[in-house]
């Protein structure tokens, strides 16, 4: 099935996170082709994983006095700092595009990015389960779900974002960098300011190399836009969903 990439914009935090649900409903039906697809939210964020319970893995009350919001995506993983500074990708596809075994499927979807990057002239390489790393700082971490036949994945591209507030809010894991150090962003690596734009394209690139495929633009459909806006104000955009752990 061919490809579509679709171009989301800036968007309130609670309504991305339900367009990527749509967006895996569409595939799954067949009603949507094998989907790329960018965002950055348009206020800083954190989205916890599924599983999570909010209070252990974030400080809630600096993210209420910083004015971060807080919303719950439908994949797993670990709770993640995002901004304007950074754009976010999905992949919603058919199951059989990659292995069943996330250790498996990972490198081949973050290949996407890593192609990304080093066309940038950043020397990005995989590091598993699910990041991607640049001399060993972490500039892409993403998560994945698989529903009704459809792999989905998204993850960040670190652009230029506030990393200092990033280590703020979110509480220290086992075996995990701790401080700013242990990330970096694509301005900070290339020494220079990047166009969103540029990077978006680069990813496009990244993604048809990862998959040998033709991505043509398109647009999410008016039901999918429909099922989104719902999602967002029934589900993703209500607190008893993003704190029910």
């Amino acid at each position: 099935m061919d490809w579509r990439v679709v171009d989301l914009g800036n968007m309130d935090p609670a309504l991305t996170a339900a367009t990527d649900e749509a967006v895996l409903t569409f595939r799954s039906e067949g009603y949507a082709q094998n989907t790329l697809s960018f965002y950055s939210r348009d206020r800083p964020t954190v989205s916890l994983g599924y599983f999570e319970k909010a209070a252990e893995c974030i400080d809630l009350d600096l993210c209420h006095d910083m004015d971060i919001q807080v919303v719950r995506r439908l994949s797993g993983g670990s709770a993640i700092f995002t901004d304007p500074g950074q754009i976010i990708y999905t992949v919603a596809i058919e199951a059989d595009l990659v292995p069943e075994n996330p250790k498996d499927s990972y490198p081949i979807i973050c290949g996407g990015v890593v192609n990304a990057l080093r066309s940038l002239g950043i020397e990005a390489e995989h590091k598993p389960l699910n990041d991607v790393v640049v001399n060993g700082r972490k500039i892409s971490g993403s998560a994945q779900t698989r529903k009704r036949g459809v792999v989905l994945q998204h993850g960040t591209v670190i652009v230029d974002s506030d990393l200092g507030q990033m280590m703020r809010v979110i509480r220290p894991r086992p075996g995990k960098p701790r401080g700013v150090e242990g990330m970096t962003s694509i301005v900070r690596e290339s020494g220079r300011r990047v166009d969103m734009d540029q990077v978006k394209t680069a990813l496009v690139v990244g993604f048809e190399m990862a998959f040998g495929v033709k991505i043509r633009k398109g647009a999410l459909c008016d039901d999918e836009r429909e099922l989104a806006k719902r999602l967002s104000e029934e589900k993703y955009g209500k607190e008893v969903f993003t704190f029910q752990r």
